[in-house]
């Protein structure tokens, strides 16, 4: 972990080496800084944790407390016991064919605006060859999806590249600096850290995506507005009923 810490391996890295090293053995243990952790390498093993006992691994381990920062802890991976079982419910119906059918609309104008962006640059290049930037083509193309779909805003981050919600996500996916030394400070001595309730999630990150969904909810309430994205099944669950989306059938909020 030492390596992952010194940025001179990453963490996917590192397990993989670790595999190779016990390959043959079902499981194997390392620590993370003061932190046992048990790796499973055996997939029939990993299927029954995941599978067939899964009701005795629900939780995942979650070094940032709710009270610190609820945006961070408040993630799906990150949530325990009820409040987990609650929100799975709530999401489930999200994912059904029909809505998944009606979301990739959402996808495909985002891919459109991506095509329309990579002609008009083609046209005012004017070269045979053409030299483009994908990581960052296709982080832009991502950004706008996750906004559409998830967030209910239209945002167009490659002809508008620093557009607040593309920064906002930037910062917010940015793990070196000062938010590295906060994970690590968790990990080592996380005691102190909820003491001194330090937010692993940027105070501004966390307010700017308060402050769009709170908007977005409002806007939605006073016009009527009905959008086949993550924020209109929020909607319906505040109603304590959501549409499963393919029998017209009803699933009770928990």
């Amino acid at each position: 972990m030492v390596q992952v810490v010194l940025k001179r391996a990453s963490f996917a890295d590192v397990i993989l080496r670790m595999y190779r090293e016990h390959k043959g053995h079902r499981v194997m243990g390392m620590f993370q800084m003061t932190l046992p952790i048990t790796v499973v390498n055996d997939p029939e093993l990993l299927k029954r944790i995941v599978v067939k006992d899964f009701d005795h691994f629900v939780d995942h381990y979650s070094i940032i407390p709710p009270e610190v920062d609820p945006l961070f802890a408040g993630n799906l991976f990150f949530l325990k016991g009820q409040r987990w079982r609650d929100m799975r419910a709530t999401l489930s119906p999200a994912f059904t064919s029909s809505k998944m059918k009606n979301m990739f609309l959402l996808l495909s104008k985002c891919g459109q605006q991506m095509g329309d962006f990579l002609e008009e640059t083609f046209e005012k290049q004017g070269k045979d060859v053409h030299s483009i930037e994908m990581k960052d083509l296709f982080t832009r193309f991502t950004n706008d999806v996750i906004a559409s779909t998830a967030f209910g805003v239209t945002v167009d981050s490659l002809k508008n590249p620093n557009n607040e919600f593309y920064l906002a996500g930037k910062e917010l996916t940015n793990f070196n600096g000062l938010r590295s030394l906060v994970f690590m400070g968790y990990t080592v001595c996380s005691r102190l850290m909820k003491f001194l309730r330090v937010p692993f999630t940027p105070p501004e990150v966390s307010k700017f995506i308060h402050s769009l969904v709170n908007d977005t909810l409002r806007t939605r309430e006073r016009e009527g507005i009905v959008r086949p994205d993550m924020i209109h099944l929020l909607m319906e669950a505040r109603k304590e009923t959501v549409s499963d989306g393919v029998n017209g059938g009803k699933i009770a909020k928990l």
